[in-house]
């Protein structure tokens, strides 16, 4: 499934635990900052997906054809997704006229799954009503606690209540996806606090559950509290008693738990991420995003939105050279300011070592056989430590696949090293 990816990076203020780019939001800088992506789009569409030859002609539909096999092979974008910062401090209108220029640059037809990331605070019936008409149909709200004490701590905006008001105004406004964040493993969140977040989130319902242990990144306010001695780290041990709680308290309630940090009801996997820990083909968007075309080539963008901006409005209509001479868009361009991305080429061994990270992530696991034809040079190395952690019971091998059983989920990291190519 390849799937775009757009980076809204507006936030009205930032949360403790974040370090993703982000800027301070304003009006006149997201009309600047959605006319950029739209000439992003572009340039850089057509380099992963087939063009609309019947963009602007009136009444006409996407080329190809609505058939399933046929949507794989045309390699149309097939899932949308809005992250942030947080996308739903943006009025809709802004989405409404991005997407517009997105369908005329390529076929949008073929789009199975359309998420957008909201923060409970922002959604109102009108906005939900907006999000419906512009075609999203799974909605992914960053609840993170159900306790206000908690949620005062982390800088989020919004209350409990807030959260469970905006989670009824979607279902209002008919939003049969709904997926909500939790975050455990910090200081100061016991377990009798840590079973009514999960009671909580079992009661509204939601059809899927993404819960992150609290991480802390470079240049985040937690890390600065660190740095000054206000703050320690919760210990493993009691982290990983959260996340074992977590595993069988969600299994009990009908959620099956398919990644590592991520669970659903039956039919209700997140098709777009799965993108990524299947290592297939999407476009990222905007500053800081990142793309991959399913082969060998990482790309990113620049995290600065003024650079993105005055690189992408001055007038420019080609894109520069990135530092392997490999030009991007339509024709290369020396200008200093013009766009660009920056690229990785992957060597086999980088391939190899992402393909087990991202792909033991997964509850399903990776097929042996495919692994070996795809990686042959480094399999003999790979089977051996596979056997040997197999005998430990750090992974389970069975009916053609090699797996990290979910005990042992919440130490995958180390188990994923072993079986790194050196």
């Amino acid at each position: 499934m390849s799937g775009i990816y757009i980076h809204i990076p507006f936030c009205p203020q930032k949360c403790i635990y974040c370090d993703f780019y982000s800027v301070r939001m304003s009006e006149s800088l997201a009309g600047e900052y959605f006319a950029a992506l739209g000439k992003e789009a572009e340039f850089r569409m057509a380099g992963y997906f087939p063009s609309n030859e019947h963009a602007g002609l009136p009444g006409a539909a996407c080329s190809g054809t609505n058939d399933s096999k046929a949507t794989d092979n045309e390699g149309y974008p097939q899932t949308i997704y809005f992250g942030g910062g947080t996308p739903s401090c943006i009025g809709i209108g802004h989405y409404e006229r991005f997407l517009g220029k997105l369908k005329k640059i390529t076929c949008l037809d073929h789009v199975k799954e359309f998420t957008f990331e909201a923060n409970p605070d922002d959604i109102t019936e009108d906005y939900a009503k907006g999000l419906r008409k512009i075609g999203a149909g799974r909605i992914s709200m960053g609840v993170q606690s159900f306790i206000d004490h908690d949620l005062k701590w982390m800088n989020r905006r919004h209350s409990s209540e807030q959260a469970c008001s905006a989670y009824r105004i979607l279902r209002k406004a008919g939003f049969a996806n709904i997926s909500l964040d939790l975050i455990f493993g910090y200081s100061g969140l016991s377990m009798e606090k840590w079973k009514y977040d999960l009671e909580m989130l079992v009661r509204l319902g939601p059809e899927h559950v993404s819960a992150y242990q609290m991480s802390t990144e470079p240049g985040s306010m937690l890390a600065s509290l660190i740095r000054k001695g206000r703050y320690a780290e919760l210990a493993d041990e009691e982290c990983e008693r959260q996340y074992a709680y977590m595993q069988e308290f969600l299994k009990e309630a009908g959620y099956v738990q398919y990644e590592i940090s991520n669970f659903a009801k039956p039919g209700y996997e997140a098709v777009h991420n799965s993108s990524y820990w299947n290592s297939e083909k999407y476009l990222g968007l905007g500053p800081g995003a990142h793309s991959y075309d399913g082969k060998s080539v990482r790309e990113w963008n620049t995290p600065d939105i003024g650079f993105y901006i005055g690189s992408l409005l001055d007038g420019k209509s080609c894109m520069a050279e990135n530092d392997h001479g490999i030009a991007h868009g339509r024709r290369p361009c020396a200008e200093a300011k013009a766009f660009r991305t920056e690229r990785e080429i992957l060597s086999e061994k980088d391939m190899f070592n992402e393909h087990i990270m991202v792909g033991l992530r997964k509850s399903s696991g990776i097929r042996i056989k495919d692994l070996q034809s795809a990686f042959p040079a480094f399999f003999p190395r790979f089977e051996n430590t596979a056997a040997r952690l197999a005998g430990k019971g750090d992974i389970v091998e069975e009916n053609g696949t090699i797996r990290i059983p979910h005990s042992k989920f919440f130490i995958s990291d180390s188990i994923i090293a072993e079986l790194f190519a050196d």
